[in-house]
């Protein structure tokens, strides 16, 4: 039962966030932010949550810390890349390289807060972690 409880807590929302990602490249009319570059600002913080979803989700099954970050960032950076072509074949949208740089920006952040925030509160030298 813990394994389930843990899958249930930590890989299952990124999963979902995945596909809440996949549902909104497939919609042609999402609302714009104002301003320049406001579409960039939302590549960004939609992949900042989920770098943190995913690097959480690598720490809960007991990747060493730094190792979870490398992981987190690479799979959101590849999500990434898979929406942009994505959006290529999907009507009303465009793809775009800065999106992706976005996006992978965005990861990175996402994943570094994390570990900066974990690292301060719990520290990574404990690791009796209990699931």
């Amino acid at each position: 039962m813990p394994e389930l409880k843990r899958f249930l807590d930590y890989v299952v929302p990124a999963i979902l966030y995945a596909g809440l990602i996949f549902f909104l490249s497939t919609r042609t009319n999402l609302p714009h932010l104002p301003g320049t570059g406001s579409d960039k600002l939302a590549h960004f913080s939609e992949y900042a949550v989920f770098g943190i979803l995913v690097v959480r989700a690598f720490y809960a099954y007991r990747v060493p810390p730094k190792r979870a970050v490398t992981l987190g960032i690479l799979i959101c950076a590849v999500y990434g890349a898979s929406d942009e072509v994505h959006q290529l074949f999907t009507p009303g949208r465009s793809s775009e390289v800065w999106d992706f740089v976005a996006d992978a920006l965005g990861s990175t952040a996402g994943g570094l807060l994390w570990y900066a925030v974990v690292s301060r509160l719990w520290g990574f030298e404990a690791k009796s972690r209990e699931y």
